[in-house]
């Protein structure tokens, strides 16, 4: 029943009828549907479906971390690292950064490699950074690739200072 819905929403998605779509992402997530979770949150983050509403984003995105979905503990750390979390924690959101990334999220790599060059919620790790880096770029992630060719050419008390 769940998976139905969670297909019907995915449907009036492809057809870019978001009203719609949240409507059933909204049933199925409630239900415990952890993809409907995180494309409910997608779709309250963006504001697709009539209205943005990023702390509600914010507790779709969560359930779906709480339930393993990757990209939602990307979303999550993003709230953190933008400040649109309901409370302040870069440490949570470098958490969240690396749960993603260790999962193979890309753009997840890139942030949690910019929180250890920068020390954001994390100690400063110019080696770890690097790895994280190489993962991203691994997979055609530009800014990486760029962090990458900075961190590893220029002396490491300069390097994205």
């Amino acid at each position: 029943m769940t998976e139905d819905v969670y297909k019907d929403a995915c449907a009036f998605a492809q057809e870019e009828d978001y009203a719609n779509a949240a409507k059933l992402f909204k049933k199925a997530a409630d239900q415990g549907h952890v993809k409907a979770q995180y494309n409910l949150g997608l779709c309250l983050h963006e504001g697709l479906g009539g209205y943005q509403a990023h702390m509600e984003a914010f507790h779709y995105f969560k359930m779906a971390a709480n339930n393993g979905h990757p990209r939602a503990h990307y979303m999550m750390g993003c709230y953190f690292a933008m400040a649109l979390a309901p409370y302040e924690s870069l440490e949570e959101g470098a958490e969240h950064f690396k749960i993603a990334a260790d999962a193979g999220v890309d753009d997840a790599q890139y942030n949690y490699g910019v929180c250890l060059v920068e020390g954001k919620g994390i100690e400063k790790n110019q080696e770890e950074a690097i790895r994280y880096f190489q993962l991203a770029a691994d997979q055609n992630h530009k800014e990486a690739k760029y962090n990458l060719d900075i961190c590893k050419n220029r002396p490491r008390s300069t390097a994205l200072e």
